[in-house]
């Protein structure tokens, strides 16, 4: 039998039990690493020497002034320190600049650790070294020594979440990078149009009295909103922004014009600073109107002085109309079925909300009705009677309340009338002539309620309209409110 050809040599890596080496792409790509690692290091170094260098030489400085310094400190060396603190104080610096190359590093890192492991986010050598710089520059405050930041270990781009200008800023893919597009799509969907529902004006907020109607002031309220929505606007085009990113000074995404001037901290003060003057503004404007009504009903009624609660009756009518000419759905502040601005009237915000208070209170039960008489006239002097009446009875109740010693008196009320003028000296003969007049009118109105024959009597000598009611019940309640020290009674 022939010989067994011998059997093949087993590889030189299943001999030795190694892999083999690696080939030169590999080699060529871990002397790079090691070559940029080593820069990185010696750049780092030479950055350190040279702050060190600088800390030492402002150290000597500094050792150098307080050897000559007298004991007390003047006010030129106070300013002094005030502005070299300011110019050389580097802890938000630093601190920015560790946020942006820690995010940097989280996506791009460029130096590998002992273990081969890349160096990410904060475990990057020049965050940690900015992160030593930091700490050290805490305690500028305490010691004196200023802690520089070398433009070396500045960042030279910033991730897109801390809102930088656009040419040093980059998309970063970072949690806190995510965190900032989900909350900016969400409050961009929130003031996207067609997300808010439809404005609807409040009727409890359109105060009105008797005697009173919010409707009479709503031409100067629409001058004053036109002039206000033209300011705000203004201002909203000039930094890129929506109504109600203005008035919060906190925009989701500036324009592009506002970011190329100024940062987000300066815009959002000049937005504080811009709404504050335009909110002042208005509300000079509402006083304005407020007094102005005001002095024209003391001309129409007559008297000198309206009191304090029909002058409060005046400042919510005018707060009332401001609100109506904004939200009214037909009015001029909606434009091509879109509304205008919406921050108008509340300018007058604790006026508003007065109205609101006081349209929350339980409705007080309703004065009995008088009992009309038969036919057209019957009702109408039903309605204006029973105003008269009311209106008489709680004159009494102030006139009462003057002197305390009627309470029990058996006087009937022309008595009690002409005994506080001409007995007490405590009311006006003017005062007393309009209290006569209700009275007349009360006792018209009251026999006109009782009989149909007497509703002839009150057409003929009662009160024409609702406006001659008026003028009395002002008349008479400015001089009350001046006199009656009983806040309780109520006009």
């Amino acid at each position: 039998m022939g010989a067994r050809p011998p059997a093949p040599e087993p590889p030189a890596a299943e001999v030795t039990g190694l892999r083999p080496p690696p080939g030169p792409c590999a080699e060529e790509e871990a002397a790079a690493e090691r070559r940029l690692q080593a820069e990185v290091e010696a750049a780092m170094a030479a950055s350190v020497a040279e702050a060190a260098a600088r800390q030492e030489r402002e150290v000597a400085e500094e050792a150098g002034r307080l050897k000559h310094a007298t004991a007390r400190v003047s006010t030129e060396e106070k300013v002094e320190w005030f502005i070299r603190y300011q110019r050389k104080q580097n802890l938000g610096r630093i601190a920015n600049a560790h946020k942006a190359r820690a995010d940097r590093a989280l996506t791009h890192p460029r130096v590998r650790g002992p273990a081969g492991r890349p160096l990410i986010g904060a475990d990057d050598p020049i965050c940690l070294r900015l992160a030593q710089m930091a700490t050290a520059a805490v305690d500028t405050a305490k010691n004196g020594r200023f802690v520089p930041l070398p433009r070396a270990l500045e960042a030279p781009l910033y991730p897109h979440w801390m809102e930088r200008r656009a040419d040093r800023s980059y998309k970063s893919t970072s949690v806190l990078g995510e965190m900032y597009d989900r909350a900016t799509d969400l409050l961009q969907n929130l003031f996207a149009p067609g997300r808010c529902e439809q404005v609807l004006c409040d009727a409890k907020l359109l105060y009105s009295t008797d005697w009173l109607s919010y409707s009479e002031y709503t031409e100067g309220a629409e001058e004053a909103m036109e002039e206000y929505n033209r300011e705000l606007l203004l201002l909203m085009a000039e930094h890129g922004v929506r109504e109600a990113e203005a008035l919060t000074s906190r925009a989701v995404r500036y324009g592009r014009a506002a970011s190329r001037k100024r940062n987000a901290g300066d815009t959002a003060s000049a937005l504080r600073f811009g709404v504050s003057r335009l909110r002042g503004m208005a509300r000079k404007e509402f006083d304005r109107q407020v007094e102005a009504a005001v002095a024209a009903h003391e001309v129409k009624m007559h008297v000198q002085r309206l009191s304090d609660a029909a002058k409060a009756s005046v400042r919510l009518c005018v707060a009332s109309a401001w609100y109506y000419v904004t939200y009214n759905p037909a009015g001029s502040n909606v434009i091509d079925g879109e509304h205008g601005p919406l921050s108008f009237p509340w300018a007058a915000h604790d006026a508003l909300l007065e109205i609101a208070r006081r349209a929350a209170r339980p409705a007080a039960a309703p004065p009995p009705s008088l009992p009309a008489a038969a036919g057209a006239e019957g009702s109408l002097a039903g309605s204006r009677g029973e105003r008269v009446m009311r209106e008489f009875n709680r004159m009494m109740r102030r006139l009462n309340a003057l002197d305390p010693a009627l309470a029990g008196s058996r006087l009937d009320n022309c008595e009690r009338i002409n005994h506080l003028c001409d007995h007490r000296g405590i009311i006006t003969t003017n005062t007393r002539a309009l209290a006569h007049k209700l009275r007349k009118w009360r006792n018209l109105a009251k026999g006109a309620a009782q009989s149909e024959a007497e509703v002839a009597a009150w057409e003929r000598e009662g009160p024409t309209c609702e406006e001659a009611i008026d003028q009395v019940v002002v008349a008479v309640e400015a001089e009350l409110s001046r006199l009656c020290a009983d806040s309780d009674i109520l006009w």
